[in-house]
């Protein structure tokens, strides 16, 4: 028997593949991910392991050249839930 989860999120995440990175330590360090799903809220990260970042840390888009400042919701194994921060916050 499946288990039908409540839908938590606020705004719709659309299924992707983008690549992306986690740039942290005033720059100096990196961890490649993969986006596995993205909002305009958050996005869940997938890293090829545990994912050893900051709460908060820069994150840069590879495919569409875009870095935005995000935070740390939640981790899981690989995976990582991320929120979005607002410019300026």
């Amino acid at each position: 028997m499946t288990v039908v989860r409540p839908e938590r999120r606020k705004n719709p995440r659309s299924r992707t593949l983008l690549g992306g990175r986690a740039v942290f330590n005033e720059r100096f360090s990196t961890m490649d991910c993969r986006v596995r799903d993205i909002s305009v809220t958050g996005a869940r990260l997938r890293f090829g392991g545990p994912p050893l970042v900051p709460r908060w840390f820069e994150l840069h888009l590879v495919e569409r050249g875009e870095r935005r400042r995000v935070e740390r919701v939640w981790t899981f194994g690989q995976d990582m839930g991320v929120a979005f921060v607002a410019e300026g916050a």
